[in-house]
């Protein structure tokens, strides 16, 4: 195919997903800029993309990975559909799972944050060996990331993501739904990361990590957790504890035990796929790791961006997207 027949236009975030979170007819968001701190409504086609995004120069000549990018997501965009459809993935099978473990890895690594992250690495690594008295140009395989070596980082990125995937596979899969009168947001950056475990001093965030729980939002009522075994494990043993509780506590020391009943629930997503009902806190939560995470851009299918504001307020350094390293 020749690159002139392919979309200028290339979206690192799926059009078919972002219509999952529009507002009206048309497919329509409501966006908030982290940087400039407007809100304005935008046709899905415009957002989280950018020209020629997949395009990239090699000896010479020019080519794109966007076609086989729509591939996975047209299939992608099949299971997603179900899920959202019927608001469970009771219905899902091995192979399913498997298709979107690897469509997970790649939406994971394809954003432009990506990028931006490989670049921040990149920067202080060379402003660190320079303070150390380190001549860069004489240090074998160090390359200071330019934008061309940044496009092809990226490229190379997208046909490596499925080395990413068993991380998304082996968790354990449970769907949240929220109301309408308090929806998801989505970003331009839509896999966010938390961790509750301390790991000090190694960090607590990666996909691999003891503890890590993986979101990603489907539509603007659904979000799919994806938690690390021993998160599993640490609600199983908290839910054995709470049915000892009940056996032998009065109700005033159960209804002081708080969040029990939820877990319970959460219990049911994970032994019978049951889609669990979000608390208000629960959806803030999640909303608030969008606006972390995301690289410049959060999308609703309100106006309503009230928490992103609150956020950079308390924490402007947030305007410019996670760090790998540094402030």
């Amino acid at each position: 195919m020749e690159l002139s027949e392919i979309a200028k236009i290339q979206h690192y975030v799926p059009q078919f997903l972002l219509k999952n979170f529009t507002v009206g007819k048309k497919p329509q968001v409501w966006v908030f800029d982290k940087l400039t701190d407007k809100i304005f409504k935008s046709h899905v086609k415009n957002i989280a993309s950018e020209n020629g995004f997949y395009d990239f120069a090699f000896k010479g000549d020019q080519y794109t990975i966007e076609p086989s990018l729509s591939d996975i997501e047209a299939h992608a965009s099949k299971i997603i559909k179900e899920i959202v459809r019927n608001n469970t993935i009771r219905h899902l099978i091995d192979k399913d799972m498997e298709f979107l473990s690897h469509f997970f890895a790649l939406q994971f690594v394809r954003t432009k944050q990506f990028r931006q992250l490989f670049k921040d690495l990149s920067e202080t690594l060379g402003d660190t060996l320079r303070a150390s008295g380190e001549d860069i140009s004489q240090i074998k395989d160090y390359v200071e990331v330019d934008e061309s070596e940044l496009e092809l980082h990226g490229i190379r990125s997208v046909l490596k993501s499925s080395e990413y995937a068993p991380h998304f596979l082996n968790k354990s899969w449970v769907l949240f739904r929220t109301t309408k009168g308090h929806p998801f947001y989505i970003s331009d950056n839509p896999i966010t990361l938390q961790n509750l475990e301390d790991h000090d001093p190694y960090g607590n965030i990666g996909l691999a990590v003891q503890g890590i729980e993986i979101y990603f939002p489907l539509s603007k009522s659904l979000v799919l957790g994806m938690f690390c075994k021993t998160h599993e494990e640490e609600v199983r043993k908290t839910y054995e504890q709470y049915k000892l509780l009940k056996k032998l506590a009065s109700d005033d020391q159960l209804n002081s035990a708080g969040d029990i009943p939820y877990i319970a629930q959460i219990m049911d997503g994970f032994d019978n796929n049951a889609t669990v009902p979000y608390t208000i806190e629960s959806v803030v939560n999640h909303n608030s790791l969008q606006v972390f995470y995301s690289s410049r851009f959060v999308f609703s299918n309100k106006d309503d961006f009230s928490l992103a504001r609150r956020m950079i307020r308390d924490n402007p350094k947030i305007k410019n997207g996670p760090k790998m390293v540094g402030n």
